[in-house]
């Protein structure tokens, strides 16, 4: 998923402490690049997405 499709999500949830713990390590692993783009506009905007409320 790129962040513009997370962004077009129509159900989002604030990011955990835990998520952003997982996020940061992720980030650190060197994700491959829309993966990071993701990764980073997660944390900065707080977000993620919930792909339970599509279904």
């Amino acid at each position: 998923m790129s962040a513009d499709s997370l962004a077009a999500l129509p159900v989002r949830r604030a990011v955990t402490a835990r998520d952003r713990e997982r996020l940061a390590a992720l980030i650190d692993a060197r994700l491959p690049p829309v993966l990071d783009s993701l990764a980073h506009w997660m944390l900065e905007h707080d977000e993620k997405g919930e792909q339970e409320a599509m279904l």
